[in-house]
């Protein structure tokens, strides 16, 4: 059975997604920092709403079998900016917790450009 995701089913947290970038130092070393990603489309704060749910511990079970390490599953509405970048993503939970996801993987969900599945590991 195919299920539409509804936007009223993203609403639960408000992420900022971010994208690695990398700039040379005073010694002309390379530092990695994190700021907002390019081609994200964002509501007035800076925020993309999304579903973020623990994987279960079956799910997960499996994965690690697949060597995967995703420990979360975040839905969030299509949009290109996910998967036609050339970058490394992380969210980071807009509520104020620090809680970081850096993303694994994004799936565009049936391959109708409605919903993204984001296979995540939570930086602990």
């Amino acid at each position: 059975m195919n299920h539409r995701m509804q936007p009223a089913e993203l609403r639960n947290k408000p992420l900022w997604i971010q994208a690695v970038t990398k700039a040379a130092d005073a010694n002309q070393q390379q530092i990695e920092s994190w700021a907002a990603a390019p081609g994200i489309q964002t509501d007035a704060n800076g925020v993309v709403w999304a579903s973020v749910k623990p994987i279960s511990g079956r799910e997960f079970w499996l994965a690690r079998q697949a060597q995967a390490r995703a420990t979360h599953r975040i839905n969030v509405l299509w949009q290109p900016g996910f998967v036609d970048g050339d970058f490394t993503l992380r969210a980071q939970l807009a509520d104020g917790s620090g809680r970081i996801f850096n993303f694994e993987s994004v799936l565009n969900v049936d391959e109708r450009n409605e919903a993204l599945e984001i296979m995540a590991i939570e930086v602990v």
